[in-house]
């Protein structure tokens, strides 16, 4: 959890903090990882988006994320909405991402009709099936 709350506060000294979820932990999706702890962030920037993502990167390896190497994840930070952009793919496809977004964000509406904690609540049913 460590890294989690310092990669959030190098987040927080870039943009503009707007808002968090509250902290899920759950499985690993594959093998010998372990548990992850889960939270979707909220930030306002003027930055373009491979900008962010280029900064995002530079928080996971001051953190330990090595990119090059299939190790042990010390931090993950991915972008799922941005802007008027179509979400990441993932987002329709695993809770673990749409719950804590669902925290912040319950009413959006997504392109397929459904809102995100509609889409969060579907994915959390599926898994229990």
């Amino acid at each position: 959890m460590p890294n989690l709350i310092t990669g959030i506060d190098a987040i927080r000294q870039r943009a503009l903090f707007v808002g968090a979820s509250k902290f899920y932990t759950t499985s690993a999706v594959g093998e010998g990882q372990g548990e992850f702890i889960n939270v979707a962030i909220a930030i306002d920037t003027p930055l373009e988006r491979d900008a962010l993502k280029t900064i995002l990167r530079q928080i996971e390896a001051e953190h330990g994320r090595d990119h090059s190497q299939k190790a042990t994840v010390t931090l993950d930070i991915d972008i799922i909405l941005y802007g008027d952009e179509d979400p990441d793919p993932d987002l329709y496809r695993y809770s673990y991402i749409a719950l804590p977004l669902a925290d912040i964000a319950p009413n959006l509406r997504l392109s397929t009709g459904a809102t995100v904690r509609q889409l969060a609540t579907r994915l959390q049913q599926e898994e229990v099936e």
